[in-house]
């Protein structure tokens, strides 16, 4: 993932490992080890948090500046696979989505799930499963587009 101004980069991948890099001087700012090969990366639009996930069952929000943990995502699973990952306007939630037609709203600063939803599947007999591809904020509504073709918006209670 590449900061809105461009001059970070978090990337990760089969060596377990994340990386923020400075983009400038081609620089490693912070490493993060994971147990398993990282799929998911995140930078929030300010690059003050960052978000990496395992392919098993590590999947953390970071600072930045610090590269110390903010928080720890709790979920019960044994494995949870994110397939997308975007902060609110003001990093304080992280939405994100899953193979499992699952969408949740983690609070930054705890890393307790807020809010859960379950995507809608396609109409028919096609396979009653979807993968989540998108989530963003509209107007600090949750929105999903799905692999059923499904874009939908969430209500979150108070």
């Amino acid at each position: 993932d590449l900061s809105a101004n461009g001059r970070y980069a978090l990337t990760g991948g089969n060596d377990y490992k994340a990386y923020l890099w400075d983009i400038t001087t081609a620089l490693i700012i912070h490493v993060f080890d994971h147990p398993h090969r990282v799929i998911k990366v995140l930078l929030d639009q300010r690059a003050k948090f960052l978000f990496t996930a395992d392919g098993q069952n590590k999947a953390q929000i970071w600072d930045a500046q610090s590269g110390q943990e903010v928080s720890r995502l709790h979920f019960i699973e044994r494995q949870l696979i994110f397939t997308a990952a975007k902060f609110s306007k003001g990093s304080k939630y992280l939405l994100t989505g899953s193979p499992s037609k699952r969408l949740a709203l983690w609070d930054v600063s705890s890393g307790k799930v807020r809010h859960e939803w379950r995507v809608a599947a396609r109409d028919g007999p096609a396979p009653q499963s979807a993968v989540v591809y998108a989530v963003d904020f509209v107007d600090s509504i949750p929105v999903s587009i799905a692999s059923s073709g499904n874009y939908e918006k969430w209500a979150v209670e108070e």
